[in-house]
């Protein structure tokens, strides 16, 4: 079965990201097994519904080929990384490539006639040139039997005697500035450096004002009214310093005027962050958990599904030590939260928001490290700086969302995330204080393994698992939340 480079394209993740423009797919032919590479520039799908024409390629299919590098079976996993360094170190260092699109084309084909879209985007070619070569540097191939002609697929003309379709395209501008490298359903997302081409000259919509005070100018944001520390002596003083402080703001992907302005002043640079937050690791090591020796499972004599009791059973298992630390647990995790607030002068149900939706899968220790982090190069403006953190692409644009929205109690849901949640900003008045994850649902089974091994417990078995809880706390005249925490702990050396 032969695909076209415009079929090959998984049309959910082109879906999921056409919002942007992204720019890297790498789809699967789920017949043959194999998968097809290539490098793309995928159209956001706004601008492919304007172009879109009858019987032709669909908005959300709509890209242009860069490269096409054939099957991965051509690739080790070795050769897979190159390329996926090679494509983040480029995009790293280029401006999102902008251009316009205006006037047709057609290529003659041995099957059919590709009808195009034809583009015009400095700075194409030259990218393109460097993929090219450094995908050679690497000792790898892709198929060069013709030049390189960028264009925008919009039909396959099978009857190529019939003429071109009778359709007019304006001139429309067009940006392209993410990076999307996809491995079978596996997608990594890098972005273009988000620098204007000509700083002193970039023209940007101001987000301030400037302000006469008594007698002298201040920079008022438009959104709060609230006023900028600095002061200035002249007009125009203060209105150089608003466009030097947008500009910044907008080079360095800053979300605030007010950092972008201390940092400005700071002259710090993205490694000055690296080096600063490093200084903050010997903290979140020492939160590292206390190990012990291993028990054995069947020494317990738990049952299937003997919820209280299992529950019980394991809680005992506890030294005095155990019970009380882990007991208070949640209020020693509400402190470290409390702390990273404070650090970096946010409040804590947003902190504890960033906290939570970065837990999953994590260690608690890593959880904290993660989400300071996070917080840290957020609040000094160097988010492109961040690098690759220990938790899921998703919960981190999630939790970059709390940070700039401030609204983590609508963002932060889930059975354990919420939770979890609830328990970090008061963990003493919390009303469902059980944090039902894995743990917690096996120990109520009595089985190790992971969850998904069994049967993910639906609305009305979590029901259950909480109010055995319940009943477990209650026996051992300890709160619901101590109890969770402890068992969670000891589950661990259970073998």
């Amino acid at each position: 079965m032969t695909y076209s480079t415009s079929r090959i394209l998984n049309l959910a993740i082109a879906k999921r990201l056409a919002s942007k423009a992204k720019t890297l797919v790498l789809a699967v032919d789920e017949d043959t097994k194999k998968h097809g590479v290539m490098v793309a520039l995928i159209l956001p799908t706004e601008i492919g519904e304007k172009i879109a024409i009858e019987g032709g390629e669909s908005p959300e299919d709509m890209h242009i080929t860069l490269i096409y590098l054939g099957d991965d079976s051509d690739f080790d996993a070795s050769g897979i990384e190159k390329v996926k360094t090679l494509v983040s170190t480029l995009a790293a260092q280029t401006n999102p490539l902008q251009g316009i699109l205006g006037g047709y084309g057609r290529f003659s084909g041995p099957e059919a006639d590709v009808f195009h879209a034809t583009v015009d985007i400095p700075g194409l070619s030259e990218f393109r040139t460097k993929l090219a070569d450094g995908i050679k540097a690497l000792g790898l191939s892709f198929k060069e039997d013709h030049g390189f002609s960028p264009h925008l697929t919009l039909k396959y003309v099978e009857d190529q005697e019939s003429p071109n379709p009778e359709v007019r395209l304006d001139p429309i501008d067009v940006t392209f500035s993410d990076v999307v490298l996809k491995v079978g359903e596996d997608a990594t997302e890098f972005v273009f450096r988000d620098v204007p081409s000509d700083s002193t000259n970039a023209d940007f919509q101001l987000t301030a004002v400037v302000v006469k005070r008594g007698n002298e100018w201040r920079i008022r944001k438009h959104d709060s009214n609230e006023l900028l520390p600095q002061h200035y002596k002249t007009k125009e003083d203060a209105d150089s310093a608003l466009r030097a402080i947008e500009m910044y703001k907008h080079a360095h992907g800053v979300t605030s005027l007010i950092t972008a302005a201390e940092l400005l002043l700071a002259d710090l640079s993205p490694e000055d962050v690296k080096n600063e937050w490093s200084k903050m690791e010997p903290l979140f090591r020492s939160l590292k958990e206390t190990e012990r020796e291993p028990i054995s499972l069947e020494s317990l004599g738990l049952k299937k599904d003997d919820g209280v009791n299992n529950i019980i059973k394991v809680y005992n298992t506890a030294t005095p030590e155990e019970k009380e630390y882990w007991g208070r647990w949640y209020l020693h995790a509400s402190s470290v939260v409390q702390q990273t607030a404070n650090r970096y002068d946010i409040d804590l149900p947003t902190a504890a928001g960033v906290f939570a939706v970065l837990s999953p899968g994590n260690k608690w220790w890593i959880n904290a490290r993660v989400a300071d982090k996070l917080i840290f190069f957020w609040k000094n403006g160097a988010l492109n700086a961040l690098g690759n953190l220990n938790a899921y692409p998703r919960n981190v644009r999630m939790a970059i969302k709390i940070l700039e929205d401030g609204t983590p109690s609508a963002l932060v849901k889930g059975p354990k995330t919420g939770v979890f949640y609830d328990s970090l900003v008061d963990p003493e008045g919390v009303e469902r204080s059980i944090v039902l994850d894995g743990h917690a649902v096996n120990i109520w089974r009595g089985v190790k393994g992971t969850v998904k091994e069994g049967k993910i417990p639906n609305d009305k078995v979590r029901e259950q698992i909480e109010a055995d809880y319940s009943k477990a706390a209650a026996k051992l005249h300890i709160p619901e939340q101590s109890l969770q925490a402890v068992t969670w702990y000891m589950w661990k050396f259970i073998k």
